[in-house]
C-alpha cells in the first residue's frame, strides 16, 4: 500500500517535513510517496515552511487493504487434440489467485497497462484460446475498490488418460419417465465409472472427475452432467461422454476426452395373445401357450399369478392345466427383459341335461337344457349350419332331428337325436295322388307302435302296426 502525497498552497513552500503517523522515518520531499505495512487509520502531520511562516497541518487518513493475491499463477489445461492449442476457462484461475475469490471482482486483460487502468477486458473469459495469448493479466478488485494485477500464465498439457481407454455402460430401455420403452432413451447411473478412471492415476493425487456432453463444455467447465442420474435425450441408443480429470490442489487439468460410451439396450420384442381358453374336456393334456414373432433368441421365465416361477429355459412354449393369469418374461443376453400377461379361462364341451319337446301341435318346438363351464350356441340338423344363442327352436316339422350344441370357445360340439311327432288332420284317399295316404311323421322310429283310428263316435275303424308303413296307410 503505497499512496502518494502532495500539498496544495497559494504560497511558495520552502520546505516540508512529513510524519506519516505509522512510526516510520519522516520525509522532507515536497511530494513524497510512502509505503504502509498495514491497513488502518493514521494521523498525517506536515510541518510546512513558507517565506512568511512555519505551520503544522494534521490530516487523518485511512489505508485500505489490497486484495490478498498470489502472483504469478499458472493455469493448466488439457489438450483435446495434441496440437498445443485449446480453450481455457480463465475463471478457473480465481481460486488459485485468492482464497477470497467469492468477494473479489476479476477482469482479464491482454495488456498489463490496460489491466492497471481496468480497460479492454476480455469479453468471454470462460472460453479463451491460448492461440491468442499464453499470458494474461488479471485485475483483482476488492470491495473497497483497491486492486492488484496478477500475471496468469496459460499452460497446455497432454491428457494422462490413454487414448484407447473406453468404458462402456449398458442400460435397458424403459418407459418410466417418457412412457416409451422403444425410443432408445433411458436413465443411466454411471457413477461407478469414477473409480475406474481414478485407478488410472497415482492414488496420492487429489483428483476430481467431471462429465460433459461436449468437449466445449468440458473445456469451459460448464453444463456438467450428473453421473448418477443422466438421460441420453440428445443421443438415443448410444452416446459418448467427455471425461475431465482435474487436480484439486492446483486446478490443473490432467485428463480429458471421450472415454465413456452409454449404450441403450433395446427390450425384447415378441407377441403373446392376451387371452386363451383351456378346454377341461381335453385334460390331462395341457394347453400349449407360446410366444410368437420373437425378434431374437431370448431366455424365458414363466410365472403364475402369484409370481411363482414355473419354468425357466430357452423355450417359448409352456403347457398349462389350470385357468388363471400367467406371465412370460423374455430376457436378452444383456439381462434386459420385458414381461407380458396371458389370461387362461376355463371352458368345456356342453353336457345336455335334458330336452323338452312339444309336438303333435301346429307349432312343434324343442328346448335344450345344458350344463358346463363353456358358452354355448345351438343348431338344428346341420353341424355346419347357422348357430344361434337361444336354446329354443319352434315351427319344427315332425320327424327325426339332430341337435348340435357348440362351445363358442372351441371346446367341441355335443349332439343328440330327437323325434318330433306330427299327426295330419286329414287325408283324401281318392286316388288323385294328393293326400291319398295318412301317416304320423316321426313315429317310424318306434317300430313297435300301433295306430288306432276311430270315427267321431268312438268306433274303431282301423288299427295297424308302424312297421313297413313308411308311405302311410290306406283305408
Amino acid at each position: 500500500m503505497k499512496p502518494s502525497f502532495s500539498i496544495n498552497s497559494n504560497e511558495q513552500i520552502i520546505a516540508a517535513i512529513w510524519d506519516f503517523g505509522d512510526g516510520s522515518a519522516t520525509s522532507t520531499e515536497l511530494d513524497p510517496t510512502h509505503t504502509y505495512s498495514t491497513a488502518g487509520e493514521f494521523i498525517l502531520t506536515i510541518e510546512v515552511t513558507t517565506s512568511d511562516e512555519v505551520k503544522t497541518i494534521n490530516q487523518s487518513i485511512t489505508i485500505f487493504e489490497l486484495p490478498n493475491v498470489s502472483t504469478p499463477i499458472t493455469l493448466q489445461q488439457c489438450d483435446d487434440d495434441n496440437d498445443g492449442i485449446t480453450d481455457f476457462n480463465l475463471r478457473q484461475s480465481e481460486i488459485l489467485i485468492s482464497h477470497d475469490s467469492p468477494i473479489l471482482n476479476f477482469t482479464y486483460h491482454l495488456d498489463p497497462l490496460e489491466a492497471e487502468q481496468g480497460e479492454n477486458a476480455i469479453k468471454d473469459p470462460q472460453v479463451f484460446s491460448n492461440a491468442i495469448a499464453n499470458r494474461i493479466y488479471v485485475r483483482v478488485v476488492n470491495q473497497l475498490n483497491c486492486y492488484k494485477v496478477v500475471t496468469l500464465n496459460l499452460q497446455v498439457s497432454t491428457t494422462a488418460i490413454p487414448k484407447d481407454f473406453m468404458l462402456n455402460i449398458n442400460e435397458c430401455d424403459n418407459d418410466l419417465i417418457d412412457g416409451n420403452d422403444t425410443n432408445g432413451i433411458t436413465t443411466f447411473n454411471f457413477s461407478k465409472a469414477t473409480k475406474d478412471i481414478l485407478d488410472l492415476f497415482p492414488s496420492d493425487q487429489n483428483l476430481i472427475i467431471t462429465y460433459y456432453e461436449s468437449l466445449a463444455d468440458a473445456l469451459a467447465l460448464q453444463n456438467g452432467i450428473d453421473s448418477s442420474n443422466f438421460r441420453n435425450e440428445n443421443s438415443p441408443y448410444s452416446q459418448q461422454i467427455v471425461v475431465r480429470v482435474d487436480n484439486e490442489n492446483n486446478n490443473a487439468c490432467v485428463g480429458l476426452g471421450f472415454h465413456l460410451t452409454l449404450n441403450t439396450t433395446i427390450l425384447p420384442e415378441f407377441d403373446l395373445v392376451d387371452h386363451q381358453f383351456l378346454c377341461l374336456n381335453t385334460l390331462p393334456d395341457p394347453l400349449e401357450i407360446y410366444v410368437e414373432n420373437a425378434q431374437d433368441n431370448y431366455t424365458y421365465e414363466w410365472r403364475d399369478t402369484s409370481g411363482n416361477l414355473l419354468v425357466s429355459n430357452e423355450t417359448s412354449i409352456f403347457g398349462v392345466t389350470k385357468a388363471g393369469n400367467y406371465f412370460v418374461t423374455a430376457i436378452t443376453d444383456k439381462d434386459c427383459s420385458r414381461t407380458k400377461r396371458i389370461t387362461i379361462e376355463a371352458s368345456n364341451i356342453a353336457t345336455i341335461e335334458s330336452i323338452d319337446i312339444v309336438d303333435v301341435t301346429e307349432s312343434n318346438s324343442i328346448t335344450i337344457y345344458t350344463n358346463g363351464e363353456g358358452e354355448y350356441e345351438f343348431a338344428l340338423d346341420d353341424i355346419n349350419g347357422d348357430y344361434q344363442d337361444e336354446n329354443f327352436f319352434d315351427m319344427i316339422n315332425g320327424g327325426t332331428h339332430t341337435i348340435f350344441v357348440k362351445d363358442k370357445n372351441g371346446c367341441g360340439i355335443q349332439s343328440k337325436i330327437v323325434i318330433v311327432l306330427n299327426i295330419p288332420k286329414f287325408f283324401t284317399p281318392n286316388g288323385d295322388g294328393i293326400n291319398d295316404t295318412w301317416k304320423i311323421d316321426g313315429v317310424f322310429s318306434q317300430p313297435k307302435s300301433k295306430i288306432y283310428i276311430f270315427d267321431k263316435f268312438g268306433k274303431l275303424l282301423k288299427s295297424n302296426r308302424i312297421k313297413g308303413r313308411r308311405m302311410g296307410w290306406l283305408l
